[in-house]
């Protein structure tokens, strides 16, 4: 693949540790980074994609927005098991989790990503996974793998022909989704992003964190949604590319 030049906006260190609104935490996540001279046509659904330190995965989503770029998403070849985090810590504070702008944001999970590094990624399990896979970045850029997003896994899941996904797994020898497994994802709970039918008023961002399942349904209860509980984890990459017919 032919890269003509790219440019790496870092997401900001300081602001996000001491973010207070929804509004400075959608902002800090702004990227311009492009790949200009790319062609993301190049990209059909399950199709493999590697980085340039070998990591593998598949092609799931291909997004063009209206302000002439394209984005793919891939998400990782194999998974693990692991904790979320530590009981009794709140990483995203203020209840910004609640909000759908955000949380649908496309690179919310990068925020997250960023939040952890400032406290210590080692302290979360399933995001240091996901992390290990950029080579050793100090920050996370607008390219890094990252435990996805609750709304972002949700598209996937309820998108995404499992079926095909799996061939195509097996067939690059990664690991088939489970589905009827559970992955975390990098959303906390939090009132008002999401809820069980009968619990919508017990959320608890500070020991627990949200949990997907590949074919959908909800939980009976959220014990499994302790941050010390250990579930799989799948990473996934944003690879954005400027439309080539408009490239500035």
């Amino acid at each position: 693949m032919r890269r003509i030049f790219l440019i790496l906006m870092l997401l900001p260190l300081v602001d996000f540790k001491f973010c207070s609104s929804m509004v400075s935490f959608f902002d800090a996540q702004k990227s311009d980074e492009y790949i200009v001279g790319d062609n993301t046509d190049q990209y059909s659904l399950y199709d493999t994609y590697t980085d340039d330190y070998g990591n593998m995965g598949v092609i799931v989503r291909i997004v063009t927005k209206t302000n002439h770029y394209k984005y793919v998403i891939a998400i990782s070849a194999d998974e693990t098991e692991a904790a979320w985090g530590p009981m009794d810590k709140m990483v995203l504070k203020d209840g910004i989790h609640g909000n759908d702008t955000v949380a649908e944001n496309l690179n919310f999970s990068l925020g997250m990503l960023q939040l952890m590094k400032l406290e210590g990624i080692e302290r979360f399990p399933a995001q240091q996974w996901c992390d290990a896979k950029n080579n050793d970045e100090l920050n996370p850029n607008a390219e890094s793998w990252t435990l996805p997003s609750y709304k972002i896994m949700d598209d996937i899941l309820s998108t995404t022909n499992l079926i095909l996904l799996n061939r195509k797994l097996n067939n690059i020898g990664g690991t088939p989704i489970d589905s009827y497994g559970t992955y975390w994802t990098c959303a906390e709970d939090y009132d008002g992003y999401i809820s069980i039918a009968g619990t919508e008023s017990d959320y608890d961002a500070a020991n627990r964190a949200t949990l997907i399942k590949p074919l959908g349904g909800t939980f009976d209860n959220k014990e499994q949604w302790m941050k010390k509980n250990k579930h799989k984890v799948r990473a996934i990459k944003y690879v954005y590319y400027q439309n080539v017919n408009d490239p500035y």
